[in-house]
């Protein structure tokens, strides 16, 4: 996750105020179905073959269901930036 600092980029521009910066965790649950269904979505298993990819979301879904009861939770980290133009 690239949670580096542009602030100094945007000091540098002369173009905007101070950066205000906000860091939001939060937590979401997910069935096992739900969850899979968000891991196809990343480029690194999307970039899997067929049966890779098919193999590996067995085994996750199996974990869940027998280690977790059929729920996952996934937190999140979303980081807002903002400044105003001088």
């Amino acid at each position: 996750v690239d949670t580096s600092d542009h602030a100094d980029e945007v000091a540098r521009s002369g173009r905007f105020g101070p950066v205000v910066r906000r860091r939001y965790e939060w937590d979401l649950t997910y069935t096992t179905a739900q969850y899979l269904e968000v891991l196809q979505t990343y480029s690194g298993h999307r970039a899997l073959s067929p049966e890779a990819r098919e193999g590996l979301l067995e085994c996750i879904a199996g974990l869940i269901d027998t280690r977790y009861g059929g729920r996952i939770t996934k937190r999140y980290l979303t980081e807002l930036r903002v400044s105003r133009s001088v």
